[in-house]
This record gives structure tokens, sequence and C-alpha cells, in this order.
């Protein structure tokens, strides 16, 4: 700047300001455009729910095809969810149930189902097939999907839950599609499939198997009849096995060395002293996980919500600077926790220090499943600032399927800070008894009620994604999914999910 005329500095100075304050007004202008069409889509979300003056806006999210709003009350999970495309038509609905002493008829329930649906997509029930009624203890629930060839398409249907005295609670929309898939002209034979199922890699397991969701008696261990060979699909025109197993997995084979006994800790009683948290931290909210366990989450007190009501940072928000637990509704008993809140520590430990903690851990606090526990033996984990360790359950030398313990240590602090632990209790474990085992080759008599079932699904191999007709084993009866063989009995056990 220096030896240029005063005039001509005074005049680039002017042009500056004057560029900037096109820039702050076009900034401002683009702001109250941004904020006209936010409220133009929540006038578009309020009119299918009245929102409570107690409830505030908790997510104001737009994209190019959708608009997506919560409001919610304090900490509490239930709140007012509505989604709608770029045109106000409903996507998506849940509002809290407001109980009253009326009770509809189901067929009265079905007709505002209906009502309501053909209110925002004219044409629904051209395309739209009632597949399915759920009676829920304070509603009726009906499922709408699409049928091409009389199969569900896997992606258009539509939900809708209704209360007994006719209030919508939820809604749920996926697009029917005017031009269906390709129906082939002639369909494979099931018989070859069903031998190959038949013929296929059985093994023999013990698994825990709940009555929550398969139809057996009671929860407990079963010693069952298993092949990965049930949750393999066919191409409905062809009979070709589409699943992937053409290049043959080289199995691992893991060591399990029974625990080493070590010095327990003080054992603590109540949760907070147990997973270590400090008194600055509050629970901030529980929530029912399933029918067994409920979900606790604590938080510093002092933790200060972002003003961003993104969906990100709503969904980041709900993992932010949070312990969160697992447990046991009836016993109390821990099932699992994890820190999302990093810990300050200035430890170094070793991997065989981090293994003492661990151990301690469980033997302290699981001190009735040590007699079935063994640890993986493994090489020391190379993260830096944790070690993890992983004990499974054994009964009689046999594993249980898909039921351990794994904890993470942190190096740092000499924490735990995570724990995954069984479904079961170590009770289920005490009550097991050995019983004769029917053979596999008269218990694969159960597989004629197996059937190989047309389903359409959407195929990922090409560039634009297809539906296409294949074939998967479910069971003849209910249609669900047959996960084994129940070795003793010889029935088979059935997923009671629709």
């Amino acid at each position: 700047m220096i030896g240029k005329p005063l005039n001509t500095v005074k005049t680039q100075l002017h042009r500056a300001r004057l560029q900037l304050k096109a820039k702050l007004e076009g900034s401002m202008q683009r702001t109250i455009q941004q904020q006209e069409v936010n409220g133009m889509f929540q006038q578009m979300a309020l009119q299918y729910v009245s929102v409570p003056a107690s409830f505030s806006l908790a997510i104001e999210h737009i994209d190019e095809n959708e608009a997506t709003f919560v409001w919610k009350q304090n900490d509490i999970e239930e709140g007012y969810y509505i989604k709608v495309n770029r045109q106000g038509k409903l996507l998506s609905l849940s509002q809290p149930v407001q109980l009253t002493e009326e009770r509809k008829s189901t067929d009265e329930l079905q007709m505002i189902a209906e009502q309501f649906m053909t209110t925002q997509y004219a044409d629904a029930l051209d395309y739209f097939t009632l597949q399915e009624v759920k009676a829920k203890e304070t509603s009726d629930r009906f499922y709408y999907k699409q049928l091409v060839a009389s199969v569900p398409l896997l992606g258009s249907w539509c939900t809708i839950e209704v209360a007994h005295d006719g209030q919508l609670i939820n809604f749920e929309y996926r697009p029917y599609v005017v031009t269906p898939p390709h129906v082939p002209a002639t369909l494979a034979e099931t018989a070859p499939i069903l031998q190959q199922l038949h013929n296929a890699n059985w093994t023999t397991e013990l698994q825990y198997i709940s009555s929550n969701y398969y139809d057996v008696a009671q929860s407990g261990l079963y010693v069952v009849y298993h092949s990965t060979f049930l949750y393999h699909s066919f191409d409905a025109q062809t009979g070709n096995d589409l699943s992937h197993h053409d290049e043959e997995i080289e199995e691992i084979e893991e060591t399990y060395v029974p625990l080493r006994v070590v010095a327990c800790d003080e054992r603590h009683t109540t949760l907070e002293n147990i997973i270590g948290v400090p008194p600055s931290m509050v629970r901030i909210r529980e929530t029912d996980i399933d029918d067994d366990c409920i979900g606790i989450v604590w938080r510093d007190e002092t933790y200060e919500q972002p003003t961003d009501k993104s969906m990100e940072q709503f969904l980041f928000d709900r993992f932010e600077e949070t312990l969160k637990a697992t447990v046991h509704k009836e016993t109390g008993e821990l099932r699992g926790f994890v820190w999302f809140k990093e810990r300050a520590g200035n430890l170094s430990l070793h991997y065989a220090q981090c293994e003492d903690i661990a151990l301690r851990f469980i033997q302290t606090y699981y001190a009735p499943f040590v007699p079935y526990l063994r640890m993986e033996v493994k090489e020391s984990t190379v993260e830096r600032r944790h070690a993890f360790f992983h004990f499974a359950l054994f009964v009689d030398e046999t594993i249980v399927q898909g039921e351990f313990f794994r904890l993470s240590v942190n190096k740092k602090t000499g924490f735990v800070d995570m724990l995954m632990a069984p479904r079961l209790s170590a009770s289920v474990l005490h009550a097991f008894c050995k019983q004769p085992l029917m053979p596999l080759e008269e218990a694969k008599h159960a597989l004629c009620d197996v059937e190989a079932q047309l389903e359409w699904d959407k195929r990922y191999e090409l560039d634009d994604p297809v539906d296409m007709l294949i074939y998967r084993f479910k069971h003849r009866g209910s249609g669900n999914r047959v996960q084994c063989i129940d070795a003793v009995s010889g029935q088979l056990i059935v997923s009671t999910e629709w």
C-alpha cells in the first residue's frame, strides 16, 4: 500500500466495505429464506398431530427429499415424530397414546386406518393388501403390503397402528410401485433345493433359546442340530444357490483355558459403584429395551444441550459424554455397559495387568458363572487405549454358542470401560441336564415341515438394485424362519417373529 495515492486507498476500502455488506445481507437473506422453508414444513407436519406446549422441538431436519421433526419433553423417550416428503405427504408418524375407556372393534379400527391411508395416498388400496393384524394391549397394528405374484415386495408397505379409542398413533409408509418387477414365466422345482438342505452339513450345538423369540415351551439351554444352509437363498427361476459360499473361509481355531483364580475386589452393591459412576453424573433416561431388560443412561449434570436441531446432532447427542448400561428387570443383574465419556488417567498398564483387572471384575460380580467360564487365549491386543478379553461359557466341555462375557480395560485408568454379558442367568446353566439325543438322520424327519417359499428380495450386485424372486427356507405352518432342530425331541425350533 506504500506509495499508493490516498484516494486510491480510500476507494479500495470503500469497495471492500460494500462487498462485505453485500455478503452479510446475502447471508442474512438466505437465513431468513431457510427459516421460512423450515416454518412451512413444520406447519405441514403439525397438521397431523397436536403437540402439547410442554414438548419442545428436538429435531428439525430438512433435506432435498423429506423433512423430519421430533418434539420431546425433557429426556422422556416417547415424543411426537413426523416425517413428510417435499409435497407435505406423510411418510412416518409416531405419537404417545392417550388412554381412554372407549373401545372400538377391530373392524372399526381397520376402517380408521384405511381412511387415513387413502387420505394421504388415494390409490393405496389398489396396490396394498392387508397381510396381518397384531392385537396389542392398547392398540391394533395393521400391516399392508404390495403383492406381486401373490408375494409381498420387500420395500413397498404401510404399517398403521390405531389405539383402541380410534386415535392413530403410528404410521409408516414405503411407496408402492406402479410398474411391478419381472415375474419369471417358470419357476424352479423346490424338491432339489429341499434335498440340498437335507444333505447339508449339520452340527450339534448347545444354544440358549428364549421363549420370547422362538416357539419353545420355556427359555433355556437346548442341544440342537444346526446348519448354516438354513440361511441360504435360491434363484426362483433357476434354482441356483445365491449365497456367497464360493470361497472357502478358513476357520480360525479358538483356544480357551480355565479362568485363573485371582483375589476378588470389594463387592459393591449399587450400579453406580459397580460401574464407577462419579457423583457428577446423573441418570437422564431409563428405557425398556425388550421384555427382559431396561437401558439406563447417565450424563454429567452440567452437560449443555446442543442448539443444533439436525438429525445428525440429535443422534450424536444420544451418545456424547454418556454412560449406558443394560439391566435385567426382575433380578437387577447388570447385563452390560459402555462408557462414551472419556475418563482421563496417567497409567500405562501392560496387557497382563489389564487381564488381572478383567478377571477380578468377573470373579467379583459374576461368581456363579465362573465354573462355566473359559478365557480365550490370544496375543496381546495392539489397541492404544484398551485391552479386550473374551470369556466363553462351557457346559460339560461344550461351548454355549453366542453366550459370553466380553470386557475392555482402559490402560490409562485401569477401569472397565465396556462389558457385554450373556443373556442367560447362571441358574439356567445349573439347571441344564443332559438327555439322550435323537440320531441326526431320524431328527431330519422334522424337515418335512420346511418349505422353500417364494420371497421378493433386493439384489445389489448391479449398479441399480433390482427386485428378484427367490426361494428361502421357511416353516410350512407359520411361514417363519427355522432356527434348528431340537436334538432331544426332534422338533423344529421356529422363530415367532413375523
